[in-house]
């Protein structure tokens, strides 16, 4: 089954997600049964803190403690997003989100309608770098997938932007990447870029395998506990 579609089931301690034990112990466990409970508002530490332990002492411990859950959920869509500073927790239920940045329109729209139809992701397609990076001051995704070659603004000469795009990505320590380039010849490697890539023309079957690859672990994940 997709794990972005499944179903979470509580007990007495612990919890699974379609039925597979997320091995949680009893305190993420009782933070998430509280974080659920409160959706979709939010609970600040000092309250989350109160309903887990009985006091406000063991903030600290909280933080600690929602790190090691948002690591156990890198196989479902729950999400507990960055707390703000000084702010609190909320959990999110959703699609993974995904960032396609190619120059060819018709290319960009068919992948993006692989990936809603296979992952029942939400797309969000950019054909040049500044489109992208508008998107990404808007929206947090999960993967983002983008051709070597991509223009600065729409209408200007592809360059290597799509490189760029990635080499900022890993710079902030989000690992959900994919490349993609229409030369056979590319050496990916020569960039020092350990991500998932794609040559075109490729089929549909690698580019789910190399998305998927990009979703487990989280790139939320690695970002949130780093």
């Amino acid at each position: 089954m997709d794990p972005w579609s499944g179903r979470l089931v509580f007990e007495h301690v612990g919890a699974s997600w379609d039925g597979e034990n997320l091995q949680l112990t009893q305190t993420e466990t009782a933070i998430l049964r509280e974080l659920h409970a409160a959706m979709p508002a939010e609970l600040s530490r000092d309250e989350l803190c109160m309903r887990v332990f009985g006091n406000r002492t063991g903030v600290k411990r909280i933080d600690v403690h929602v790190c090691h859950l948002r690591r156990r959920m890198t196989r479902t869509s729950i999400r507990i997003p960055l707390a703000k500073r000084g702010g609190g927790y909320r959990l999110e239920m959703g699609r993974p989100k995904i960032l396609v940045c190619d120059e060819c329109e018709t290319l960009a729209w068919s992948i993006a309608h692989s990936l809603r139809g296979e992952l029942a992701a939400e797309v969000i397609v950019a054909r040049s770098f500044l489109e992208a990076t508008a998107a990404q001051s808007q929206h947090r995704f999960d993967v983002l997938i983008a051709d070597v070659q991509l223009p600065m603004q729409p209408g200007a000469p592809a360059t290597a932007c799509g490189l760029r795009l990635i080499d900022d990505a890993l710079a902030r320590g989000f690992a959900g990447t994919v490349l993609l380039s229409g030369a056979p010849d590319f050496r990916f490697d020569a960039f020092g870029l350990n991500v998932p890539f794609l040559v075109k023309p490729f089929v549909v079957p690698a580019l789910l395998a190399v998305a998927r690859e990009a979703l487990r672990p989280s790139p939320y994940e690695h970002r949130a506990c780093s």
